[in-house]
């Protein structure tokens, strides 16, 4: 036999003291009002400190989480089904890439056009510290780990071809002790 779970609402008795789910959850067009208050109110209001931006902190991570999810989902979902989603699409592109052989490249434009020289080729590549740094540890494979990559940086700054820039990353420390977000009582996790 078949039970048919009624609706919200709907055909069964309201539990004592507990709230119907859209009372405690805003709607759409309620957390976007919010939001859009919020993010021009951003740059004049404070970033808390302490626990408190901790807390912050740790829910901007579950933010960015739950929005790939959600976008994954809707790219899915408009996929699909294109109309699903009003004043939205999803879009497919192809990206081009080129293989990270340099000599290949370099021989096809060579077939393709005898007058491309090497000056110009370089020019056009991208180089990255971590890919020369690589190159330099596959040419001195005996040489103790750290050595090469010291000699490159050393010929490289000498030449005053590294660029140094502070980058700051946000890290958060003592994954193990878990999340500073309240729990459902309030109080810590």
């Amino acid at each position: 036999m078949k039970t048919k779970i009624p609706a919200p609402g709907k055909g069964r008795a309201k539990d004592a003291g507990q709230p119907e789910l859209s009372a405690l959850v805003p709607s759409p067009q309620q957390i976007i009002r919010r939001l859009e208050a919020l993010a021009a109110q951003l740059d004049s209001l404070p970033l808390p400190k302490g626990q408190e931006g901790c807390q912050l902190l740790d829910a901007l991570e579950l933010v960015d989480q739950i929005r790939e999810r959600i976008r994954a989902k809707a790219r899915k979902l408009l996929s699909d089904s294109p109309k699903a989603i009003p004043h939205w699409r999803a879009e497919t592109s192809t990206v081009r890439r080129l293989q990270r052989n340099a000599q290949s490249i370099w021989e096809a434009v060579q077939d393709y056009d005898g007058d491309m020289s090497v000056e110009h080729f370089l020019e056009a590549c991208s180089i990255s510290l971590e890919g020369l740094l690589s190159l330099a540890r596959e040419v001195k494979p005996g040489y103790l780990p750290g050595i090469v990559e010291s000699e490159i940086e050393e010929v490289l700054d000498d030449a005053e071809l590294i660029r140094r820039e502070p980058v700051t990353r946000l890290i958060r420390d003592d994954k193990s002790q878990g999340r500073f977000l309240p729990n459902r009582k309030g109080g810590q996790p």
